[in-house]
């Protein structure tokens, strides 16, 4: 983005880029039209983002005149400014668990080495609500930034931010957005029952993240006997579902258990194998 002053609406401009010395051999040049009096955007080529010593002329089309120019140093003698600005195109994943912390790679172009104010915005589809990340920059070309604690419940969508300026555009469009999936998952279950005793309900506490709604089922199945239970599950909070071993599980000689997860009986969540109640 060049700022100055006195940019005509009506008018169209050149942008020519350079290194070094000005040189019409050397630069790579494209047309712009001013969004005001006061801005005028100008499509950089590749190398501009890599670059040092990079020099820019604006030249109005209609006369030849030069109007404009910045130099490396950001300036030039009648107060116009040269500014580049990022854009993102493309997240490395599509999927984040509810518990948050996964590593998001968010590839772009022309991001700032040196700012601190890059983030990654994750927002609710279904409302105006959201949460930032802080994004740490990886290159010129590529940044990072961890998922946060999300609702699996409700769709979500990624953006690109920068605090000290606009909202960065996504290949040159607004608004710029990636879906999310967010899946639920468990890490592990814990006895809550006082002894493993034949007589006494065992109670599983299934320990994970991103449990929402109703439906939970836990469906045990014997190693050895071929026996298979499904239980229905309470959910406690967003991070414990309970369930009971159904009665021929907790007989002697003890069988071992496979224990799969689901909710709504088509969306299996996890599965593992433990012997005797953990």
């Amino acid at each position: 983005i060049v700022t100055g002053a006195g940019f005509d609406v009506l008018e169209t401009y050149l942008c020519r880029f350079s290194r070094g010395a000005l040189s019409a051999d050397s630069d790579l040049t494209s047309w712009a039209h001013p969004m005001n009096a006061t801005h005028l955007p100008c499509v950089a080529p590749a190398w501009v983002s890599d670059a040092g010593g990079v020099s820019l002329q604006v030249i109005l089309t209609s006369s030849s005149e030069l109007v404009a120019f910045a130099g490396a140093g950001g300036y030039n003698a009648s107060g116009f400014a040269m500014t580049y600005v990022a854009e993102w195109s493309a997240v490395n994943a599509s999927t984040a668990p509810a518990k948050g912390g996964k590593p998001m790679f968010v590839t772009g172009f022309g991001f700032d080495t040196l700012s601190t104010a890059y983030a990654c915005r994750f927002f609710w589809n279904a409302s105006s609500a959201w949460v930032d990340t802080p994004a740490t920059i990886l290159s010129r070309t590529l940044l990072r930034c961890p998922s946060p604690t999300l609702d699996s419940a409700r769709g979500v969508s990624l953006a690109v931010v920068d605090k000290d300026g606009p909202l960065l555009t996504r290949d040159g469009q607004l608004p710029p957005q990636h879906l999310i999936h967010v899946f639920q998952g468990w890490d592990r279950r814990v006895d809550t029952s006082l002894y493993f005793t034949a007589d006494r309900d065992i109670r599983l506490d299934i320990v994970g993240y991103g449990f929402s709604g109703s439906g939970y089922l836990c469906t045990f199945t014997g190693i050895s006997s071929h026996l298979s239970e499904t239980v229905s599950a309470s959910r406690l909070s967003p991070t414990v579902l309970r369930c009971t071993i159904p009665a021929w599980g907790k007989t002697k000689p003890f069988d071992q258990l496979l224990l799969t997860l689901t909710q709504n009986v088509t969306n299996s969540v996890d599965a593992v194998a433990f012997t005797d109640g953990g």
